[in-house]
């Protein structure tokens, strides 16, 4: 199960839960059509946070929780779901790491073009110290000839 499944897993319990008073893990698998330990597991996440309230109960069937939505949860449902909540963790992801791919870039631009100026330093550097070796030639020709 990945990520997506489990948000849209949520957004239906909750949308199942607010259609009425008070449903059991049992009755919310059965009407959403999701496995009762998924179902169990996810209600747990949404009870902490308070987004549906959970009454534990044992059966002979064994345990069992009683669920109702909160009012933070109804209002959450309104405004917002774990589906669009993923769809913008995705987006920031793929952003960031579009971001982070340009960073790279521009520090790599950074270093070859540095690594481009010292080049040419030395290289200008080389040629200053040929050149004044030549100057030093000439100076000593010019030299010996007025002393012939």
């Amino acid at each position: 199960m990945n990520e997506k499944d489990i948000a849209d897993f949520k957004d239906k319990i909750l949308k199942c839960i607010s259609n009425r008073n008070s449903l059991t893990v049992s009755e919310t698998s059965e009407i959403t059509g999701i496995d009762f330990d998924t179902v169990f597991s996810l209600t747990s996440e949404l009870a902490k946070a308070d987004l549906i309230s959970s009454l534990n109960a044992t059966s002979r069937a064994g345990t069992e929780k009683i669920l109702s939505i909160t009012p933070e949860g109804r209002h959450f449902q309104k405004v917002n779901s774990y589906s669009r909540i993923f769809e913008q963790n995705l987006l920031e992801k793929k952003e960031a790491k579009r971001k982070t791919s340009r960073d790279w870039l521009v520090q790599i631009v950074s270093v070859i073009v540095a690594l481009i100026g010292l080049a040419w330093g030395i290289y200008k550097d080389l040629q200053s110290d040929k050149k004044d070796h030549k100057i030093e030639q000439l100076e000593k020709e010019i030299t010996r000839l007025k002393n012939n």
